[in-house]
């Protein structure tokens, strides 16, 4: 997200696809065929040098900065080549496959975890933030759930990364309450 100088249409797809996925919503008008609009079922990434305006609409990130020099570069080459080799589309191929022997049984889990964790969350900042950490907290325990079960990862190393995670989540918490006062005139 570069909005150049006063960019309106970059602020208004910005606000009309993170509004979107921040709802949970669709477009609300049938498809072609007559088809009900479906409801955005996404983990939506975004990476930009601003942050789109509005309270409203920054309610519905969670945003994480990341500063000059914060990236591990060899860390990042290593993933870089594990992409080049195959190994990460492996790795997601696998998961999906997992997943889809489970779908309505890791569907129930994701909801019933996810309302369970928000009361770990709860904060200040905006009301939509612990649902938020929660669904983010509850999706990696789906996820390491599936590394233990292949094998990829023991249950010492799951709760060592569960912990990782939960103390990041909180700390990124903590971050977000700049960017609501910063956009709560």
């Amino acid at each position: 997200f570069v909005p150049m100088g006063g960019d309106n249409a970059l602020q208004a797809l910005a606000e009309r696809l993170f509004r979107a996925a921040g709802n949970r919503q669709g477009r609300n008008r049938m498809g072609g065929g007559g088809r009900l609009p479906q409801m955005p079922r996404t983990l939506l990434l975004a990476t930009g040098e601003e942050v789109p305006r509005g309270q409203s609409l920054r309610a519905r990130l969670l945003i994480v900065d990341i500063e000059a020099g914060g990236v591990d570069r060899d860390a990042l080459n290593e993933c870089q080549y594990a992409t080049q080799r195959g190994c990460l589309s492996s790795a997601m191929g696998g998961f999906l496959a997992w997943m889809a022997s489970r779908y309505e049984e890791l569907q129930r889990l994701l909801e019933t975890r996810t309302k369970d964790l928000r009361d770990d969350y709860q904060v200040a900042v905006h009301a939509r933030l612990p649902a938020a950490l929660a669904s983010l907290q509850s999706g990696f325990e789906i996820w390491l759930q599936f590394a233990v079960e292949v094998g990829a990862i023991g249950t010492v190393e799951q709760a060592e990364l569960l912990q990782r995670n939960r103390n990041a989540l909180s700390e990124l918490s903590a971050l977000q309450t700049r960017y609501h006062q910063a956009s709560d005139p």
